[in-house]
């Protein structure tokens, strides 16, 4: 019962919180990615799962080689599969600025990105086989020079124009997955950190919707599909979260201070008793 009058508290703050919201800034949002930043920052059960997620992708690509024959390319994501952008967010956490494409832009301009822990071996390792790695990021295309000067600075393979595919207009993969098959390329195996990294069927859409796709599509995941840990962010929140439930309700974008009463009011909350 107190989890339901709890939760009926929240969706009054988010609907009618226009007064309150003036007092809730930029970085009081940041804030609430601090722990999931220090996380990925400092543990050794982070490092110790990304290990995990390329040393079974390793293991499966030698199946796969065996069973198959012709051109084979694995389609990797960059930012927080291949390439950690975590002190560009906590730049943002400490100076209270959100994201926006202009710092963005100038983080990746700054060729500071470390790799993803076993990122690199992992890039060398699809060469060795013989396979081709091709990333597909959504970075705008005019990132394009900066983020190949980072990525062989840091000794990933494959790092040229025909191997490295950004975001023109759309923020859908499909169009670019579907052109590396059109090159004559069997794929073999994609790795992200995001669903949509995977296909299109996870592309905008809800949580509910998403939950129920990955149960059908479970065999995937380990397999052919392998995700990289990233607590930080994600299309749970933006296409998920918000959309779900105050955007329905208002017909409005979502402030700050909503988006942080949204994460709250999605909690499955123990009552106390």
């Amino acid at each position: 019962m107190y989890k339901s009058i709890y939760k009926l508290i929240i969706i009054n703050l988010i609907v009618f919180s226009i007064s309150f919201s003036k007092d809730f800034t930029e970085r009081d949002l940041e804030m609430e990615s601090y722990k999931a930043v220090s996380w990925m920052q400092n543990s050794s059960e982070y490092k110790l799962l990304c290990n995990q997620a390329f040393n079974i992708a390793k293991d499966n690509l030698n199946k796969i080689k065996k069973e198959n024959k012709g051109k084979m390319a694995v389609i990797v994501d960059l930012d927080e599969t291949m390439l950690d952008n975590t002190p560009y967010a906590a730049w943002r956490i400490y100076s209270g600025n959100g994201f926006s494409s202009d710092t963005w832009s100038e983080w990746v301009a700054a060729k500071e990105a470390k790799a993803i822990p076993g990122a690199v071996e992992f890039s060398k390792y699809v060469k060795k086989l013989g396979m081709d790695i091709i990333y597909i990021s959504n970075r705008s295309e005019k990132e394009l020079k900066d983020t190949m000067l980072n990525m062989k600075k840091l000794g990933f393979s494959q790092v040229d124009k025909n191997h490295i595919f950004l975001k023109t207009t759309s923020s859908d993969k499909t169009s670019r997955r579907e052109y590396i098959e059109k090159l004559g390329y069997n794929i073999v195996m994609l790795i992200g950190d995001q669903l949509s990294d995977f296909s299109n069927i996870f592309y905008n859409v809800s949580n509910e919707t998403r939950n129920s796709l990955v149960i059908k599509n479970k065999n995937m995941f380990g397999n052919n599909w392998i995700v990289i840990p990233n607590p930080s962010y994600g299309d749970f929140e933006s296409k998920g979260i918000s959309n779900e439930f105050y955007v329905k309700i208002t017909g409005e974008s979502t402030s700050n201070y909503e988006k942080s009463k949204l994460r709250e009011y999605s909690l499955n909350i123990w009552d106390g008793e």
